[in-house]
């Protein structure tokens, strides 16, 4: 009798506490979403294109040194592996299928049904898109936007448009100029050239510098770990302990971020799981932090070594940031006069990002895509206003560039799909709207 009046009174608290920290997480997410739970289609979170763990496929790498490129993806990588259904679902629309989702790293790592050089037939008119992820998205996912804006133009209405991808994740600066003189070098085909970019060249060449390496080298945050793999010395028990913990705590936050996109009944319960993943990521980047180390251990007799040849002046300071936008200035300049010789039309596209922006993010979207502590975030705010500085000198100089950081500043809507710098189909498809209709401009000018 005892004991059952003491498993009802239990079961009373019980049911009283689980109402009231219900209540209690309800309240919290409305704060946070502006909506009430239950009417949420999932909790997403992204990371940035720099995670390291996410190899499902039990690759230790999916990117891999190359002679004159610096690194690529490795050949025959199917594009899941860096966009996984996850991914696609804030990018394309969740479970939509986009048509090049089936697509492989051809013989250069590029994402494209075709090895380079592509030599196609005679009627052909190839788009060449150069720059890092933002610019490799651009040309997977607005590709056909942009092809709308061009099929009104004469000269192009008997043409078959090709849009060809010449870029990848964590290209920046002077790679897009070396890539372009390598493929023209090569025999490849272009009749107009599109270059995005501006985050890399902030926060990677940054980055560089903290490094104690030339900013102009490409982004030692990914080659430094492709050469440690090469230097058996560097392959040390800590190296391996740390990589196989970073995979760990990967498929540990996958396993929660399926749990939270399932939990559609309790706020208690995905309140839990926000708590425990935030501590796991935390653990996790504490962990890659740690692999980047412990990739960083010099061998007795490298196999491949990189000297720094000159002192680089550090700190937050305007004549380093003018020399960094210098860099990215010259780069772009001498890819227009290359292309300027052959008659070969250039645009450089200076792309939006979150944190140099007046666009009002949502509760979601500033959840998914700001992070105030983020490396991009303290890169991007202090560089970018010294790339700005840099166009009236370029348009001087003859070179057709185009400010595209305030083009989503108008649009309420979700944008950004990572804490990083890339947009979903919708962010595409108006970046694709202001660079065809300057593309129209600059095809237009050539008859007149």
């Amino acid at each position: 009798m005892i004991y059952t009046k003491f498993l009802k009174l239990l079961s009373i608290y019980l049911l009283v506490f689980y109402l009231l920290a219900e209540i209690f997480a309800l309240l919290y997410f409305f704060s946070i979403n502006g909506e009430w739970f239950y009417a949420h289609d999932g909790v997403r979170h992204e990371s940035s294109e720099a995670d390291i763990g996410n190899n499902n496929d039990g690759l230790l790498t999916h990117s891999v040194l190359h002679p004159v490129l610096g690194f690529i993806w490795r050949p025959s990588l199917p594009i899941q592996a860096v966009a996984t259904r996850k991914r696609l679902d804030l990018m394309v629309g969740v479970n939509r299928v986009p048509k090049w989702a089936d697509l492989s790293s051809n013989n250069y790592g590029f994402f494209s049904p075709n090895d380079y050089p592509f030599i196609p037939d005679r009627d052909a008119y190839i788009i060449g898109v150069f720059g890092g992820s933002v610019a490799q998205w651009f040309s997977l996912q607005g590709a056909e936007r942009l092809k709308i804006h061009l099929k009104g133009i004469p000269k192009l209405r008997k043409k078959t448009i090709y849009i060809v991808n010449f870029a990848q994740g964590a290209f920046k600066q002077p790679q897009q100029l070396l890539i372009l003189n390598y493929f023209l070098a090569l025999g490849q085909k272009l009749d107009f050239v599109i270059n995005i970019d501006g985050v890399n060249e902030t926060v990677l060449a940054y980055d560089n510098i903290l490094r104690n390496y030339e900013p102009g080298m490409p982004a030692m945050q990914q080659v430094l770990p492709l050469i440690g793999l090469l230097n058996k010395n560097t392959v040390s028990a800590d190296y391996l302990d740390s990589y196989s913990n970073l995979r760990r705590l990967h498929r540990e936050r996958e396993k929660l971020e399926v749990k939270m996109l399932r939990n559609t009944h309790s706020a208690a319960l995905q309140l839990i799981y926000e708590v425990y993943f935030s501590r796991v990521t935390s653990n996790y980047w504490k962990a890659a932090t740690h692999l980047n180390e412990a990739a960083l251990v010099s061998p007795t007799v490298p196999l491949i070594s990189i000297t720094q040849t000159r002192e680089i002046p550090k700190g937050n300071d305007g004549k380093l940031f003018s020399n960094l936008a210098g860099l990215w200035m010259r780069s772009s300049l001498l890819m227009n006069t290359t292309l300027e010789n052959l008659d070969v039309p250039y645009i450089h596209v200076i792309q939006p990002n979150q944190y140099f922006s007046e666009k009002k993010l949502s509760l979601q979207e500033k959840r998914i895509a700001f992070n105030s502590d983020s490396n991009f975030n303290k890169a991007v705010s202090k560089i970018y206003p010294y790339l700005l500085m840099k166009i009236g000198e370029m348009r001087a100089k003859g070179l057709n560039i185009v400010d595209a950081t305030r083009v989503f500043d108008k649009e309420a809507r979700l944008i950004y799909v990572d804490s990083c710098c890339h947009y979903n189909q919708l962010g595409n498809d108006l970046l694709a709207n202001l660079i065809g209709r300057e593309m129209a401009k600059v095809l237009k000018a050539e008859r007149k």
